[in-house]
């Protein structure tokens, strides 16, 4: 079945994506095969509809109706025939700087009823913390300049990928796609 064999296929690039993600370049080549091999999968079952109806009715019941299959099958659209992803992906740089060991704290809690009478009161105290020293990390964040929701674009690869395993599985479960 050819639609198994794009989902791997574009598993294999995701995580390509996912291990590359410090070098913007690798990521936006992995992108792109990831973006090409996963809508073939759609496109493996819409070519099987022309000779079934029965799987096009399904199909555009699940497909139509999902944004992040719209926006990746438009993603592939404009990729392929317009322009490159270079100019819709987003590369956002932090740093995470480790907080040092902190010493032991106490805290008191108190709980006042409405006329400010205490009605609870109670201490906690932490135990002294001992961490390993840590280094600062640059993190790298990818975002699709064009995406709604907000989730970056690895996140949003992931779901993608997801929702065409649940696809592929639901139309072998309703013997659509054998």
């Amino acid at each position: 079945m050819g639609e198994l064999d794009k989902i791997e296929e574009a598993e294999y690039f995701y995580e390509r994506m996912r291990e590359c993600q410090k070098n913007t370049k690798e990521l936006k080549y992995n992108l792109s095969a990831f973006i090409t091999s996963s809508r073939s999968v759609l496109q493996y079952i819409l070519e099987r509809s022309r000779n079934n109806p029965n799987i096009k009715v399904w199909y555009d019941a699940k497909v139509c109706k999902s944004p992040i299959l719209k926006f990746f099958r438009d993603k592939r659209n404009i990729n392929i025939h317009v322009k490159t992803l270079n100019s819709s992906i987003q590369n956002e740089i932090g740093i995470h700087l480790p907080i040092p060991s902190i010493p032991a704290v106490s805290i008191k809690l108190e709980v006042f009823d409405k006329d400010g009478n205490i009605i609870e009161q109670r201490t906690e105290k932490s135990d002294e913390t001992k961490r390993e020293p840590e280094q600062a990390k640059i993190i790298h964040k990818y975002w699709f300049d064009d995406w709604s929701g907000s989730e970056d674009a690895i996140t949003l690869c992931e779901m993608y990928l997801g929702k065409l395993k649940n696809i592929v599985m639901e139309g072998q479960n309703k013997g659509l796609l054998v």
